[in-house]
């Protein structure tokens, strides 16, 4: 897996990255601790329209992985967390 946001608890935000036609990719939670740790975890997953993101998904300690499987442009956010996480791309 690729580290696109490394674990912190600090506002961040991955680079974007482009899926083609017939591309996937898988977008996980990860953190030093497990997952128990994670409950309080979440990261917002965009899409790029024109100049502008939208939310299409979250990353959450119930929904800990996201499969894209769209052509488009896409990032991550973490906002301010009370809990240290980080997101993986594969």
């Amino acid at each position: 897996m690729a580290e696109i946001i490394a674990v912190g608890t600090v506002d961040a935000q991955s680079a974007d990255f482009s899926l083609t036609d017939g591309q996937s990719t898988t977008l996980a939670l990860k953190n030093t601790d497990g997952i128990d740790s994670l409950s309080a975890a979440a990261a917002i997953v965009q899409v790029k329209l024109g100049t502008l993101y939208f939310p299409i998904g979250m990353l959450t300690f119930a929904n800990p992985c996201q499969v894209l499987a769209a052509p488009g442009a896409f990032r991550v956010i973490r906002k301010n967390a009370v809990v240290s996480f980080g997101v993986d791309r594969t």
